[in-house]
C-alpha cells in the first residue's frame, strides 16, 4: 500500500508536498524532495505532530502548540502563549478530507483494537494515524477527536550509550507497533479527558 503514496508523491511533485508539510509545522530544513518522504522518513517530535494534526482537525487554520514549562498549581497551569491559531494554510476541504480518510484507520485499520473497540470511546468520532519506524525503534499515534489532539511517540533509547536501541521483545511482543502500546496510551488518555463533543463537522465529499 505503501507504494501508491510514494507514487502520488512523485506524480504531485515532492517539492510540493515538502511544501505543504512545511505549511502545516513540520520542520523540513533542507530536505531534498525524496518519494521515502511520502511514508514518514523525515522525522518529527511529537509536538510537531500534534500541531500538523490540530491544524488538520481545525479545518486547515494553523495551530501553534505551546509547551508549559511549569505550573505551579496544577488545577490552573499559567503560561505565556500568543494567540495559537493561524492563517488558513490548506484548503478547509482539503483538510476534511485528510480526517475523514483517517477516521478510516481507526475504525478498520491498525488502531481498531485499541482505539475504535476501546469502551471507553463512548461514540467519540476518532481520526488518527499509526506508525512504526525501521527496526522497530519507534511507535506512534497521533489522533484527535472533535476537541482534542494528542501525540503519543514511543522510543528505544540504550540508557548506556544514549542512542536509539530497538524494542524487539519489549513487555515479551515480536514488536511494538503504533496500534498497540501507542494508540492504547492514547486512548487511556483522550478517552479520560476529551469533551463529549462526538462528531467531525466535515466539508468533504469523501466517504
Amino acid at each position: 500500500i505503501n507504494s501508491v503514496f510514494a507514487q502520488m508523491g512523485v506524480d504531485v511533485g515532492m517539492d510540493k508536498v515538502l511544501a505543504t508539510a512545511t505549511k502545516l509545522g513540520m520542520d523540513t530544513g533542507k530536505l531534498k524532495p525524496l518519494p521515502a518522504y511520502t511514508l514518514g522518513t523525515m522525522g518529527a517530535s511529537p509536538i510537531q505532530m500534534a500541531a500538523v494534526y490540530a491544524t488538520l482537525d481545525n479545518h486547515g487554520k494553523k495551530v501553534t502548540p505551546a509547551i508549559i514549562k511549569t505550573a505551579t498549581n496544577s488545577a490552573y497551569p499559567t503560561f505565556e502563549h500568543t494567540d495559537p491559531i493561524g492563517a488558513q494554510v490548506i484548503s478547509r476541504k482539503a483538510a476534511d478530507s485528510v480526517t475523514s480518510v483517517l477516521t478510516g484507520v481507526v475504525d478498520d485499520g491498525t488502531a481498531e483494537v485499541s482505539v475504535a473497540e476501546n469502551p471507553a470511546r463512548d461514540g467519540r468520532k476518532v481520526a488518527g494515524k499509526t506508525g512504526t519506524s525501521d527496526d522497530n525503534k519507534s511507535a506512534w499515534f497521533t489522533g484527535f477527536t472533535p476537541d482534542l489532539v494528542t501525540s503519543v511517540g514511543l522510543f528505544g533509547e540504550d540508557y548506556k550509550t544514549r542512542g536509539q536501541s530497538k524494542m524487539y521483545k519489549t513487555a515479551g511482543l515480536p514488536r511494538v507497533n503504533g496500534g498497540g502500546f501507542p494508540a492504547q496510551i492514547w486512548a487511556a488518555y483522550t478517552f479520560g479527558v476529551a469533551g463529549k463533543n462526538t462528531k467531525f463537522d466535515l466539508d468533504t465529499d469523501q466517504g
